[in-house]
Order: C-alpha cells, then sequence, then structure tokens
C-alpha cells in the first residue's frame, strides 16, 4: 500500500470508527494506527489476500482501496538478481 492510499484509507477508517463503526484496517503502510480501528498488518499481497477473506466472512460491509500486483514471481529471493 502506498503511503498515499495509506494516510487515507486511515482518515476513512477513523471517521467510520468515530461514527460507531467496528473497523478493521488491514495494511501494509508504516504509519501510526487510528484510534477505535482494529489493525492487521500484512506484509504480502498473498497474506493481504487471506486476511481480508477471513475479516469480510463477518463484515456487513467491505472498502478496499490498494496498489497491490497483479502476479508474483515463481521463485521469491532473499537478496536482489544480478543483470546478466
Amino acid at each position: 500500500m502506498t503511503r498515499r492510499i495509506g494516510v487515507k484509507a486511515i482518515a476513512a477508517t477513523s471517521i467510520a470508527a468515530e461514527a460507531g463503526a467496528h473497523v478493521v484496517l488491514v495494511t501494509s503502510a508504516g504509519l501510526p494506527d487510528p484510534a477505535g480501528v482494529s489493525v492487521r498488518r500484512v506484509t504480502s499481497a498473498l497474506e493481504l489476500r487471506e486476511v481480508v477473506l477471513a475479516e469480510a466472512k463477518a463484515a456487513d460491509a467491505v472498502v478496499m482501496a490498494a496498489a497491490v500486483a497483479d502476479y508474483r514471481p515463481v521463485e521469491r529471493l532473499s537478496v536482489k538478481r544480478k543483470k546478466t
């Protein structure tokens, strides 16, 4: 999640929480947790999918805004691959 989208998500979740909604924010942004909001931090697109699907089961509404890659590499590397 980009910082810009993260800031907007925090603003939206804060407003919903202030209005009395039970809010769960699923994020990878390194921003402060908004007051009154349950925060679930994720580190990958696959983890984001799993957490959102799990949380959505009990939700009356789901609002999403994310810049997520539509693909995953076949092999995940721990270091940058050198150009050949």
